[in-house]
Parts: structure tokens; sequence; C-alpha cells
């Protein structure tokens, strides 16, 4: 499967590295090596900074090697591309890999690119008909529920809104009737009686 094809590229990439590393230990000077590893570092690993800064190294060490250095260069050289394969080898490595993926292609990421697009398919028809749901309920509740439960408020509030400006009223008037009786003005408590009867 896929995921499978992708850890194997993996674990081989980390191994490629880490094989780069111990070479770099013992040919440090090889310019041979350094440029192979700035291609790995560039075309595998992504990594364009590290594969500049390599180059770069490789120039410096071609620079600075002396003419009597040419066959300790040479030798170190020659152990570089035993241990590593030539620059010939990798490439033709890198083409029958990449003849293997293009031909096997359908198989490799046949079913799981198919079965990836109709999830995604999926995702977004479930995503329409939470939507247009959504919308749908939204609208009955708001016109039959939100509507009648509005109406019915706001009836209530008309009706109590005149029965709470005649309890204030009234128990204005049955203050005013209380003061009136504790003064003795009973002309006044007889007028108050009167105006609560009215409510």
């Amino acid at each position: 499967s896929l995921l499978n094809c992708i850890d194997e590229f993996d674990k081989a990439r980390h191994k490629a590295k880490q094989d780069y590393a111990s070479l770099l230990d013992k040919y440090p000077s090889s310019v041979a090596l350094l440029r192979n590893y700035a291609t790995f570092c560039d075309t595998i690993l992504n990594d364009s900074i590290k594969a500049e800064k390599l180059r770069r190294h490789a120039v410096m060490i071609e620079d600075e090697a002396a003419p009597d250095d040419d066959d300790l260069q040479a030798a170190l050289e020659h152990g570089a591309q035993q241990s590593a394969g030539t620059s010939d080898q990798n490439e033709n490595t890198r083409l029958v890999s990449s003849r293997f993926i293009a031909s096997h292609r359908h198989m490799i990421m046949g079913r799981e690119s198919q079965k990836a697009k109709l999830l995604n398919f999926r995702v977004r028809q479930g995503v329409v008909v939470l939507l247009i749901l959504a919308t749908a309920t939204f609208c009955i509740t708001d016109f039959y529920l939100f509507k009648a439960t509005a109406m019915k408020n706001l009836r209530l509030i008309d009706s109590t809104g005149l029965f709470s400006v005649y309890s204030v009223s009234a128990l204005y008037y049955y203050r005013n009737q209380i003061l009136a009786s504790k003064y003795g003005d009973l002309d006044a408590v007889k007028v108050l009686r009167m105006r609560v009867r009215d409510f």
C-alpha cells in the first residue's frame, strides 16, 4: 500500500543520510562525496541551503588543494566513490526508481487515490446536506416556533401592562387611604375607597 511505500522511503532516506554522515567522517575532504551529498540534500531531503553549503565547501577544498596533494586527493576520491558509488550509479538508480514508480503508479496509488477522492466527495456532500438541513430547520423554527412564542409573549406583555399600571395606582390609593385614616380625614378615605373600587 501507499503507507508501506512511504515508510520504506523514509527508512531508506534515513539510512542514506546516516551513510553519508559516516562517509563524511571518514573522508571529510572528498570533493566528489561532498557534491554527491549536496545532490542528495537537494533532491531527496529538499534542503537546498545545506546543499549549497556543501557545494561551497567542495569548491573551497578544490581551491585549497596544492599540486602535491593531488595524489592524496585522488586516493580519497577513489575511496569515497568505492564506498558510496559513483554519481553515474546514483543517477542510474534514480532513473530505474523513477521508471518503476511511473510504470506502477496505478498500483501504488490507484486504489488509495480513488478512495481519497471518494472520501473527499462524500465529506463535501455531507457538509452541503448539513448546511441545507440547518438552514431549513432554522427557517421552520423561526417561522413557526419563534413567531408563535414571540406573539404569545407580546400578548402577555400587553395584557399585563395595564394590570401593572392598575396595580401601582391601586397601591398608591391604598397608601393614601391609610395615611388619610391615620390623620383622621374621613372624607379623603371615602373618596380613595371609591377610586379603588373603580379598578
